[in-house]
């Protein structure tokens, strides 16, 4: 009996021997992979650059910030990175966990990005920026519009005690920054909240639909003193297979596909020109079908993200728009068109030109800030374009 117990340990040792080496083995061919494989500057499934490798300084060391890229860096740069997030998050599945990478599984079929706790004194230099750019141009109307995202309008589609964070007290607190400023703050919370059983949000995507900006829309026509009429609006569907980047980054909702609708108005129609500064391009039309034969098919708004759009509504109008903007408000655009003789959109994540020059060759007589809460509430892009820097 004891001669079989040592006969069975040996074999266990051996097996666990085998394991360990195989273990070892799959690390470092996958080690040997990792250096072989070019890194990717960009994933198409999450529409977003992916951390290269950082330069190291003395500064960045000191300050911390290596060590976070580096960490972003592994992270971004993984083999196999999306087979993984898609394995994690069936085991996930099983173990009956409804959030994965800061995503959570909510009713209804719909992915909800959770809301990032905002940093205060980000907040207090955008705002203090955005004061100051409008205390030194009194003559100009200055609006904002930061809409709240699908974790605070739809927090009822929420998995139950889900820390999808506290987008309220943020949004109260962007308003009281900028009261006595001048700055008008449109809130659209509680419009879009009214709205909240319609197709406000995309289920697979971070991004609201045009339905969602239709309805903003229609809370700032006071506001910001907005010709034509909603009625002339006309929606009309141009796609039904829109998967968006909520999917490779948690895993979930490999076979929920959303639908895209675009609005239309006649006079939007005929004479709207489109020009993309940079790529120096123009088009007679605010959509690009071309994008709903790609990956990111929410680019077929105003062909995604521009440093500069110039955009001639050719309407009978003195009032010339600029926009600074995140993507949420490419869908937002085409509701300005029947107001705005002239709409200049500027994404500051990518725009490195004088704000003032820009002002005062476009003769801007309204300033409108549009951001979703979440890219608002981190974006630390605002500041330097309107400080010139």
């Amino acid at each position: 009996m004891s001669g079989r117990k040592h006969h069975r340990k040996i074999n266990e040792k051996k097996l666990y021997r085998g394991l360990a080496v195989t273990f070892l083995c799959l690390v470092f061919a996958a080690a040997i992979l990792c250096v072989l494989v070019k890194d990717r500057k960009f994933s198409g499934k999450e529409n977003r650059n992916l951390q290269m490798m950082p330069a190291i300084t003395k500064d960045s060391i000191l300050s911390g910030d290596t060590q976070k890229d580096l960490e972003a860096y592994a992270s971004d740069q993984f083999l196999f990175r999306d087979w993984w997030i898609g394995f994690q998050s069936g085991v996930q599945t099983v173990l009956g966990r409804n959030e994965s990478h800061d995503v959570f599984r909510g009713k209804g079929g719909y992915l909800i990005q959770a809301f990032a706790d905002p940093d205060e004194q980000l907040l207090t230099e955008q705002t203090g920026a955005m004061k100051n750019f409008a205390a030194d141009h009194p003559d100009v109307k200055t609006y904002a519009i930061i809409v709240p995202t699908a974790s605070y309008t739809l927090a009822d589609r929420l998995p139950a005690n889900a820390p999808a964070g506290d987008q309220k007290s943020y949004l109260d607190a962007v308003a009281q920054n900028l009261e006595g400023s001048g700055i008008n703050f449109i809130d659209v919370a509680d419009d879009l909240s009214a709205h909240k059983d319609e197709y406000l949000y995309y289920k697979t995507d971070h991004h609201w639909t045009s339905l969602g900006a239709y309805y903003a829309y229609q809370a700032a026509i006071d506001d910001m003193e907005l010709g034509g009429s909603p009625e002339d609006y006309k929606s009309t569907p141009v796609s039904v297979n829109f998967q968006g980047t909520l999917v490779p980054r948690s895993g979930y909702g490999g076979h929920t596909y959303d639908q895209i609708n675009v609005y239309f108005n006649e006079k939007m129609d005929e004479n709207t020109v489109a020009e993309y500064v940079a790529e120096q391009k123009k088009v007679a039309s605010l959509y690009d079908s071309a994008a709903l034969k790609t990956q990111n098919q929410y680019e077929v708004f105003t062909g995604g993200n521009h440093p500069l759009i110039k955009v001639n509504a050719g309407v009978e109008s003195d009032r010339r728009l600029l926009i600074f903007k995140d993507s949420y408000a490419n869908c937002f655009i085409p509701f300005m068109t029947e107001t705005f003789r002239k709409i200049v959109v500027v994404d500051p994540r990518y725009y490195y030109e004088d704000i003032e020059e820009l002002m005062k060759s476009e003769k801007i007589t309204d300033v409108l800030y549009l951001y979703n809460a979440d890219t608002f509430s981190a974006d630390t892009s605002l500041v330097p374009v309107l400080e010139n820097q």
